[in-house]
């Protein structure tokens, strides 16, 4: 099958999927355009290969994904893999300055996450203008200059950072993820706001609330688009094996050789070589608490 009967999946609600498909969007019916077996497998982002039968065209196979970015959704017993979105070239991993209140616990989640799942990151602090001094952020810089992710400050409110971060997603397909409330929905608006989609402020507390529901693919100039998520309250991250979490942690990659044992966790045990940098304040003690933190989360599972 040729190119030309190539579509984009742009969202999927209430039993139907909407394809981004030469210039325009298809709206599928599940059954009618679309085999009930392929339902469950597609998720945003996915590209799909269309037939036209008659007037009305269907969906007749998915095409193999080049990466997807996977989390683990429901109660803790008894999780199950969600993919978030599939063929992405960048994950926008957004907090906000304050309300919700920033946690770089969750930022070290999603680039594990990313890691694992072949796909690059960058980091939107959004809310920038709000009262107080965000270079307190302190662990921006780590991210920034030693693990070399591109650190973006936005605030989609007052129109501000808009252009830098277009700069970093131009001519990607970039997937905008992170806690409810900090904005992303905000800044799909600030770029597209022809869209002008639902947005709502955080409740009493400085918690996020869950006003996108369904995650959403819109191109912004040709060639570029940007995906829309749900927001979260947490992210488990215990899809990935437990050997395997320093891939989000790449700094701790040149002090291995200075581990004793081969299989240390860089947790209790002696002669590591991860934790004696920690000491020697070559590796950030925020992102080594932060990797303790999420270590320990396996042990509770």
């Amino acid at each position: 099958m040729t190119t030309d009967n190539l579509g984009t999946v742009a969202s999927i609600q209430y039993g139907k999927f909407l394809i981004d498909f030469q210039g325009e969007l298809l709206t599928l019916e599940v059954g009618r355009n679309l085999p009930y077996k392929m339902q469950k497998e597609l998720v945003v982002g996915d590209i799909v290969e269309m037939k036209r039968k008659g007037d009305e065209w269907r969906i007749v196979n998915k095409r193999k994904r080049r990466n997807a970015l996977t989390r683990l959704k429901g109660k803790l017993r008894r999780p199950r893999k969600q993919v978030i979105a599939a063929n992405i070239d960048l994950a926008v991993i957004v907090a906000a300055k304050r309300n919700p209140k920033f946690h770089p616990g969750l930022i070290d989640r999603y680039l594990i996450l990313c890691r694992y799942g072949g796909i690059d990151p960058m980091i939107c602090i959004n809310k920038a203008d709000l009262e107080g001094d965000v270079e307190d952020l302190d662990q921006l810089s780590w991210y920034r200059d030693r693990l070399g992710i591109p650190v973006v400050l936005t605030s989609a409110h007052a129109a501000q950072g808009l252009d830098a971060l277009k700069a970093v997603i131009h001519g990607k397909t970039a997937v905008l993820v992170g806690n409810s409330g900090v904005g992303k929905t905000s800044l799909v608006n600030a770029v597209l706001p022809q869209l002008d989609l639902k947005v709502a402020d955080v409740d009493r507390f400085g918690d996020g609330r869950h006003t996108t529901t369904y995650s959403g693919l819109y191109e912004w100039e040709p060639g570029s688009y940007l995906i829309d998520t749900p927001g979260i309250r947490s992210l488990e991250v215990s899809l990935i094996p437990k050997d395997t979490l320093p891939i989000g942690f790449p700094e701790f990659q040149e002090y291995l050789g200075g581990c004793a044992f081969s299989n240390c966790t860089h947790d209790h045990e002696p002669q590591c070589g991860v934790f004696d940098a920690v000491e020697r304040g070559e590796i950030s003690a925020s992102r080594y608490e932060s990797y303790l933190s999420i270590l320990a989360s396996y042990e509770q599972d």
